[in-house]
């Protein structure tokens, strides 16, 4: 299934992915939903400016010091330490 451009998997995909951790300690090629962003603070504000909201769906492509996370058409590269406080769920799955 497709949601916002990102193709969602089966369930088996996502059996080992914890139900809630920091964007930065999820696993690659893994989709999550944003749950909360960093409070009131100017990476929180840029961050949403950038379309990273909670509920928004996004998928890590890539780990290391910095991440790129994918949501809808657009990819964009965060630094790990920005990713710490932002808070990722496991995607319902999808049968």
């Amino acid at each position: 299934m497709t949601v916002l451009g990102v193709t969602i998997g089966k369930a088996e995909e996502h059996a080992s992915e914890p139900a809630e951790a920091c964007l930065s300690d999820w696993r690659r090629d893994c989709d999550a939903i944003v749950l909360e962003l960093p409070g009131g603070d100017q990476l929180s504000a840029r961050l949403r400016e950038l379309g990273i909201l909670p509920g928004t769906l996004i998928r890590v492509l890539r780990t290391g010091a910095h991440l790129v996370v994918q949501t809808g058409d657009t990819r964009l590269a965060l630094r790990r330490e920005d990713c710490d406080g932002v808070r990722v769920g496991a995607v319902p799955a999808v049968i």
